[in-house]
């Protein structure tokens, strides 16, 4: 059996980057539809993300635009 990833969503109405499809997580404040499809295609190829080093190998992800997203998103 695979690890539980938990919730889609939180508390705080963010969602989980690791169980998002694309159209979910574009349809999160700040994502648009490129970033939403790098985070998947990342994620399909590296496997979960549990760090926020693990996010910024995400195209478009960086140290200035992960707090931000971490408003909307989480692991």
């Amino acid at each position: 059996m695979g690890k539980d990833l938990g919730p889609l969503y939180d508390g705080q109405n963010r969602v989980n980057v690791n169980l998002a499809d694309r159209e979910t997580l574009a349809a999160a404040e700040y994502v648009d539809s490129q970033l939403a499809g790098d985070i998947v295609r990342v994620r399909e190829e590296r496997g979960a993300f549990a760090s926020d080093e693990d996010l910024m190998r995400v195209p478009g992800i960086d140290e200035y635009s992960l707090p931000v997203l971490k408003e909307v998103l989480f692991y």
